[in-house]
């Protein structure tokens, strides 16, 4: 992945853990919901203008790779803020 919006949601994903940690040290569990907010919002432009399935298998394997990590880190953080997520739209 070398596209700066895919390094940006890589970069905000690799920030879960930190923004827990601080979240619960301050008691403030909307730092969590400010983060998946950020973090739907940034996926949502990337995937409105790229294509996941691309001909280049590595690429696309990476695409989906992140696609899964965003949908985790999302499931994680609403199940944290007891929150169920759907599981199809």
């Amino acid at each position: 992945l070398s596209n700066p919006r895919e390094l940006a949601i890589a970069n905000q994903l690799a920030q879960f853990r930190e923004v827990i940690d601080t979240a619960a040290r301050d008691l403030a569990p909307h730092m969590i919901a400010f983060y998946l907010k950020d973090l739907a919002g940034e996926f949502h432009g990337w995937y409105n203008a790229e294509r996941m399935l691309v001909d280049d298998a590595a690429l696309r394997d990476a695409r989906v790779a992140l696609a899964a990590a965003v949908r985790q880190t999302i499931r994680n953080g609403m199940a944290i803020l007891g929150v169920s997520c759907p599981e199809s739209m």
